[in-house]
């Protein structure tokens, strides 16, 4: 039987959110300048339960069998784009290709869907993203290559964007980030091909803002390189995995003859 927990700031979740970290979280990303600090989780939901993001939100929820936590996902919900930003899924290596992937995606949808409509009386319809660009990152994580990861978050519906996604440092400690892909999952019917520039400006702002902590957006590299792309205004396409990956492979015979 599994139980998908929603966490809060009580001592029990705490303690619950430690485990997770340092034993599922930590392993799924060995990339330190990728990977969140405990300290930073607990102040964000701290800040959700103080009401200090707005109309927006941050949830973590974990997945127990048995009593011992076998997967997670952190996520969060912008109201001015009426966004999700899905941080990370992070599943146990034994329980992996069981579908729970799908399952914590779903109950995520669930939990931040609801917090679009109370939150800002709005029905989300879109989720983004990130995941390694195999074309520049060919490092192995738990046994998955990163095509391998790109393909199993296509059967969850998530399609590359086209634009030059760099992650802002996390903290002062760690550096941007730029060999990662922003994805992005429409949950309209029919899915949309493509993304208007203010509303993915917007996401990107909020991201910053509220996920990375940065006071003003405006003054990091990350943010104006992405205002300066976005300037004339034009929707930014969405691309398949499969068709991204046949590019990525075709690009790799040429240049290797």
């Amino acid at each position: 039987m599994l139980e998908f927990r929603q966490l809060s700031t009580s001592s029990g979740d705490r303690e619950l959110l430690r485990d997770f970290h340092d034993r599922l979280y930590a392993s799924a990303f060995p990339n330190a300048d990728e990977r969140e600090s405990l300290d930073n989780m607990q102040a964000s939901l701290s800040a959700m339960a103080r009401g200090e993001l707005g109309r927006s939100s941050y949830r973590i929820v974990l997945v127990q069998k048995h009593g011992r936590t076998v997967a997670g996902a952190i996520a969060d919900y912008f109201d001015r784009s009426n966004a999700a930003l899905v941080e990370f899924i992070a599943v146990d290596q034994n329980l992996r290709r069981t579908g729970l992937g799908g399952r914590v995606l779903e109950d995520m949808v669930h939990v931040l869907g609801r917090d679009a409509r109370a939150l800002s009386g709005q029905q989300l319809d879109l989720m983004f993203g990130e995941a390694e660009n195999p074309r520049c990152y060919a490092d192995t994580v738990q046994g998955l290559d990163p095509a391998t990861r790109l393909r199993a978050l296509e059967t969850y519906g998530f399609a590359v964007v086209d634009f030059p996604y760099v992650q802002p440092a996390l903290s002062p400690d760690q550096q941007p980030v730029d060999h990662l892909l922003l994805l992005a999952k429409s949950l309209q019917r029919p899915a949309p091909e493509s993304i208007p520039a203010p509303r993915l400006l917007s996401f990107l702002w909020q991201f910053m803002r509220l996920a990375v902590r940065i006071e003003v957006p405006e003054r990091t590299k990350e943010y104006a390189r992405a205002e300066e792309y976005l300037a004339d205004g034009r929707s930014v396409p969405l691309h398949s995995v499969s068709e991204f990956l046949a590019e990525a492979s075709a690009t790799r015979l040429t240049s290797n003859p």
